[in-house]
């Protein structure tokens, strides 16, 4: 799929926008992993769908030339790496996460796969400062390193990022 230019703008602010907004989440087969407390480590997918308002607005904001998002994260790791190694005392630094995307609309479907290093850190109150630290996008172009600086420097998601882990603390 081709996205036109008059709609490469729409588009890049969809994208640095979507990774704060909703989707629906297949976790299941992660969580399940987890809660098993005699398996010692996790192989799965996350699997994410934009939510309907989501979609609407992908539709709407590319005039069509995308309607759909649907990804997939892999997800494999010994669960004795959790705490010391991802999780320290004050803060959290995850390997890197591969996410890959197929976007679906006027044309054949576009695969788009990149690269979250996402880093957390305490900075007291229970308070957080996150950075998603997105890199290595393919299949958009020179747009994949613009949706790379948009989504790295997005004030709203690393706000989001540090409110979704203080809402954990408390817990």
């Amino acid at each position: 799929m081709t996205i036109p230019r008059g709609l490469a703008a729409s588009t890049l602010a969809f994208f640095a926008t979507a990774a704060a907004a909703k989707a629906d989440v297949d976790a299941e087969q992660c969580r399940r992993q987890m809660a098993d407390i005699l398996r010692t480590g996790v192989d799965c997918s996350l699997a994410f769908d934009a939510d309907p308002a989501l979609t609407a607005q992908l539709k709407a904001q590319t005039g069509g030339a995308i309607s759909g998002l649907a990804c997939r994260m892999p997800l494999a790791f010994a669960k004795q790496r959790i705490y010391g190694e991802f999780i320290t005392d004050g803060a959290i630094k995850l390997p890197p996460l591969d996410v890959r995307c197929t976007l679906s609309g006027a044309g054949p479907p576009l695969e788009v796969t990149t690269s979250f290093q996402p880093s957390c850190t305490r900075v007291g109150g229970g308070a957080w400062e996150c950075e998603p630290r997105m890199s290595a996008t393919t299949g958009l172009g020179v747009l994949g390193r613009i949706l790379e600086a948009a989504v790295n420097s997005s004030a709203e998601l690393k706000r989001q990022m540090g409110e979704a882990l203080s809402q954990l603390n408390q817990r």
